[in-house]
């Protein structure tokens, strides 16, 4: 399994060290590929990082020598940082101009103790490579010129001279030229010695370089000591401020004592040092305002050896390491007004020891490779309150020894109270269900022993009314008119009512709780079975039965027969008046006439206010039963499927009311859904589905 990365270089805060750097930056994952590529990089292989990113160094960069290919899977086998001295003459990176760099490989090691990848660090080092072999040569040809001139005469030392590149005077005690070379002419922007020699020292210096040289020049003239070597401000002819580094000693010219004075303009230099300065009071202002809390823990006495097993590293840190530098966020996250008044704490001070989760956070720094992402600490504020924080850690590692840790963190406390609050109100929610589930349980077995006592009930004297009309009839009927006949009939038909509105009521009860056992049930054959059922063969003359082959569905067969008998039941019912009746089964079609799935009219009764249906209804089949019966006004359609609802008058329409309620708690056990539509004297047509 591939080790994760984790050089957290999504983090804002390293983002913008690593745009900001003066050096360059690349990442590389396990693979070799490139994960970053800094502007710095950028500018000089005049690759953008978007370019580079996700490329090995190769196909980045074609010219790439073999010893920093070489070097990248040494580092990642070996675990083992590497630097490439420049001493090599290799040219690590191929830049848009010739340079020697200094190229520092680091592994980022993985969780499963394998390499994740690499940082490499590179660091333009020619100018002051050039700068300090230029010195070296000039300083060795100078020598070897001026041994030249004590052999050969003073001409050609006077010709070494001329020739410098190096700015070369010769001047009196009193500081008089007696003689300058072409560059040192160039420097100071003259024509000629002669030019040079009628200027003024007060017009060749800056205020605070003349200052200073008249400075020196009295210590001289005091017989004191004066240093060799110095830095001076000058101000050209055109009036351009320049740098110049000067070394001074003393010669013999013609005979005479003398001083030669050597000039090497380091303008470009004092310029880089400035901007380095920019840009360091510039993190510095980052780190001030950023708006997380960060701190620089420095390692004092002596740097930890990573090599040490991490028991040891964690008691070094808890002796050694203290806040060197911290924002004002960091000292308000611990209750301190200033951040001058964390300086100087101790680790411990912030991640106490007696608390293990510290320690073990402190272990998983150094176990990580001294580099963590986003762990949750507990840490203590100035009040001694425990406060809680997301915190990261990177080390500042450099041959093989911590000589720093940066931190940052995010105050997290207020989340933690959160979650805290909510764990507790899940916990009463919870017991709360708990509690109203147990008294549900209780209720429905309360209810189901309520209807079979009102079932028993209810049908004892019903038995007893039906048999006493009936021992009415048979034994008395000779006695009774036509009217006592009748309403003896009526008495008899109003308890098979009565008994029939007990079975299905008990019928309503036992659907909500009766387990459901599903499988594929042939929807065609229900519908078929169920219509054979209720009509007989006479019945059947006046009926027009259409059934289209129906899709399977998945379900319970016992409930699923009863949502067909009772659909199509209610069909031969209220067509019953028609002298040619239509009732059609099938599979609801779409706008394109292609059976469809799921959906319905937005105005079905019995559906939701909006008209749209649950995600469930839309993955399975929409079957309909459709007839041209009595229909019913929409207006009323809300009423369809509740219990004891009734469109129609029981005259008018025999049943009980509770056929539809039954209808539509099947489907919705099964997670489907119903509704109808229809019109008075024109039909109706319901609508059910069932999830795949």
């Amino acid at each position: 399994m591939a080790a994760h990365l984790t050089v957290p270089t999504d983090n804002p805060f390293f983002q913008t060290l690593i745009e900001g750097s003066d050096f360059g930056i690349l990442v590389l994952d396990a693979a070799g590929r490139i994960r970053t590529w800094n502007a710095w990089l950028a500018e000089r292989t005049a690759l953008p990082e978007a370019e580079a990113v996700g490329k090995t160094l190769p196909e980045a960069l074609p010219g790439t020598p073999d010893i920093t290919r070489a070097t990248c899977a040494q580092v990642l086998d070996t675990g083992r940082p590497r630097i490439l001295s420049p001493v090599l003459h290799k040219v690590l990176i191929p830049f848009t101009r010739p340079s020697l760099q200094v190229g520092r490989f680091y592994p980022v090691p993985g969780g499963d103790g394998r390499s994740a990848g690499l940082v490499v660090f590179l660091q333009d080092i020619t100018p002051t490579l050039e700068y300090e072999r230029y010195v070296e040569d000039e300083f060795a040809a100078e020598r070897r010129r001026a041994e030249a001139a004590l052999r050969a005469g003073e001409e050609n030392f006077h010709r070494s001279l001329d020739e410098s590149p190096l700015g070369v005077r010769i001047v009196s005690e009193e500081g008089e030229t007696i003689y300058a070379n072409r560059a040192i002419l160039d420097i100071y922007g003259y024509a000629t010695v002669g030019e040079l020699q009628a200027s003024s020292a007060q017009d060749r210096y800056t205020p605070a370089g003349y200052a200073a040289f008249r400075e020196r020049r009295e210590k001289r003239r005091r017989g004191e000591e004066t240093p060799p070597e110095y830095e001076i401000e000058i101000v050209r002819k055109d009036g351009e401020v320049r740098h110049l580094q000067v070394f001074r000693k003393e010669i013999l010219w013609d005979g005479v004592p003398r001083y030669q004075v050597l000039y090497n303009d380091i303008t470009e230099r004092k310029r880089a040092e400035a901007a380095l300065r920019l840009s360091e009071e510039r993190y510095r202002a980052f780190v001030k305002q950023s708006s997380e809390a960060i701190c620089l823990f420095e390692i004092a006495h002596a740097p930890i050896a990573i090599t040490l097993p991490p028991d040891e590293q964690i008691d070094l840190l808890y002796a050694q390491a203290v806040i060197g530098e911290c924002n004002q966020k960091f000292a308000d996250s611990h209750g301190y007004g200033a951040p001058e008044e964390m300086l100087g704490f101790r680790i411990g001070q912030i991640f106490p020891r007696l608390a293990q989760e510290n320690v073990a956070y402190l272990r998983h720094f150094i176990e990580s490779g001294h580099q963590l992402a986003n762990v949750e600490t507990k840490e203590l504020s100035r009040d001694g309150t425990v406060k809680h924080f997301l915190n990261s850690l990177i080390g500042h590692v450099e041959e093989g020894r911590l000589l720093r840790v940066w931190g940052a963190k995010q105050d997290i406390t207020r989340i933690k109270q959160a979650e805290e609050e909510i764990r507790l109100l899940n916990e009463e929610l919870e017991q709360r269900v708990r509690e109203r589930t147990a008294e549900l349980e209780a209720a429905n077995r309360e209810l189901e022993a309520f209807t079979y006592s009102v079932s028993h009930d209810l049908r004892a004297p019903l038995r007893a009314i039906d048999g006493y009309t009936r021992m009415l009839t048979e034994d008395y009927g000779g006695r009774l008119d036509d009217e006592g006949r009748r309403i003896c009939g009526v008495i008899r038909d109003s308890t098979r009512d009565m008994g029939r509105l007990i079975d299905d009521l008990l019928s309503f009860s036992r659907v909500g709780r009766a387990e459901l056992r599903r499988r594929e049930v042939d929807m065609t054959a229900l519908a078929q079975a169920a219509f054979f059922e209720l009509t007989a063969p006479a019945e059947r003359v006046r009926i027009d039965f259409r059934v289209a082959p129906l899709p399977p569905a998945q379900g319970d067969p016992t409930l699923l027969r009863r949502v067909w008998v009772n659909l199509i039941g209610n069909a031969v019912k209220f067509s019953g008046r028609r002298e040619r009746a239509l009732i059609e089964v099938g599979v609801a079609p779409d706008a394109t006439g292609r059976e469809r799935r799921g959906g319905r009219p937005d105005e079905a009764a019995g559906g939701e206010p909006d008209g749209k249906m649950p995600a469930a209804d839309r993955q399975g089949w929409v079957y309909f039963v459709r007839d041209n019966g009595a229909g019913f006004d929409m207006a009323y359609g809300g009423k369809l499927f509740g219990v004891f609802q009734r469109l129609h008058g029981a005259r008018e329409f025999e049943g009980t009311g509770v056929g539809l309620a039954i209808v539509q708690r099947i489907i919705h056990r099964h997670g489907g859904r119903i509704w109808a539509e229809g019109e008075v004297g024109r039909g109706a047509t319901f609508y059910f589905t069932l999830p795949d």
